[in-house]
């Protein structure tokens, strides 16, 4: 078995790679009940929108989205599972990015090149 060993790098700049590498995972999505929800910025938004409007709304009332098999409507208890769908991915990123900063700024770090910071992530 041929080890492939990494270049060790300054903790600064592996900080700022392990953010970079937590947004890339944050909005590139997530299966959840076999539908793949968007994760991006804007549709966590949108999602979040959608809950505070129906959870403020009359009972029934439902919202249009607009997905790539065209339009949907959906009540607040359909959404709901999807918005906690769609945080949780996402919280459990900056968890992640948490766990691997503290890695690498332990003494001594457990993480100190870039391989090891995408392992964390994978």
């Amino acid at each position: 078995m041929l080890l492939k060993l990494s270049k060790r790098v300054s903790p600064e700049v592996l900080l700022a790679y392990a953010a970079d590498v937590r947004w890339r995972k944050e909005v590139g999505g997530v299966l959840a009940n076999g539908m793949a929800l968007s994760t991006d910025r804007e549709s966590q938004a949108l999602i979040t929108g959608a809950v505070t409007f129906l959870s403020n709304s009359p009972e029934g009332t439902a919202i249009q989205f607009k997905g790539p098999a065209g339009f949907v409507s959906l009540t607040r208890d359909e959404l709901l599972p999807i918005a906690l769908a769609v945080a949780g991915h996402v919280q459990a990123c900056f968890a992640k990015e948490r766990e691997v900063c503290a890695a690498i700024s332990a003494s001594p770090p457990t993480i100190f090149t870039h391989a090891q910071v995408d392992e964390a992530f994978a």
